[in-house]
């Protein structure tokens, strides 16, 4: 299986109905998909998905207390982030330093986090077809899945490590 990690408040500002539409369209069967969030759009998502025939594959975690959250990841191929409006996206940066690749929409702070094609794929928001089609392409080339996972890693920890963001603010204050 390739497993993809939604995690999201359920909610319409994060895109999730899209990707619920995204895994309908790439409706696969070693696609599987971790949900871990709830919010007002889980009964859409969750409707969308079982008309789809994918349900089977979809499993909603409900809310995950924050210090679980890197066993969720690890079980994890890419974690995806849909939204339509975002700053820089912490469930992303967790992503990144558990060794995935993101899937994210090209808005707000996403595209600073994700080196596109090097750390992950950035696609429009709004667009199932574009993340449907990112999911299909990362399932079906796991090596460069796996390489880009590498390269979030390296990128996360040289550019969003607690340190490096602690001597950024000081930096700003000095000026």
């Amino acid at each position: 299986a390739f497993v993809a990690v939604l995690a999201r408040r359920l909610v319409e500002k994060n895109g999730v109905l899209y990707f619920a539409k995204a895994i309908a369209l790439a409706n696969r069967p070693d696609l599987h998909i971790i949900v871990a969030g709830d919010g007002a759009d889980r009964a859409a998502f969750e409707k969308i998905t079982t008309d789809a025939g994918c349900s089977d594959r979809v499993h909603m975690l409900g809310g995950v207390d924050n210090n679980q959250m890197p066993s969720v990841f690890s079980a994890g191929d890419v974690s995806i982030l849909p939204s339509l409006v975002e700053a820089t996206s912490i469930a992303g940066l967790e992503a990144m330093a558990c060794g995935l690749p993101l899937i994210g929409t090209n808005v707000g702070g996403i595209p600073v986090i994700i080196d596109h094609e090097k750390t992950g794929l950035l696609v429009e928001p709004r667009s199932p077809e574009e993340l449907a089609n990112a999911l299909i392409s990362l399932c079906d080339n796991r090596e460069l899945a796996m390489n880009m996972g590498k390269a979030s890693l390296d990128r996360v920890t040289i550019a969003f490590s607690w340190d490096i963001i602690a001597e950024q603010t000081i930096h700003s204050f000095q000026q």
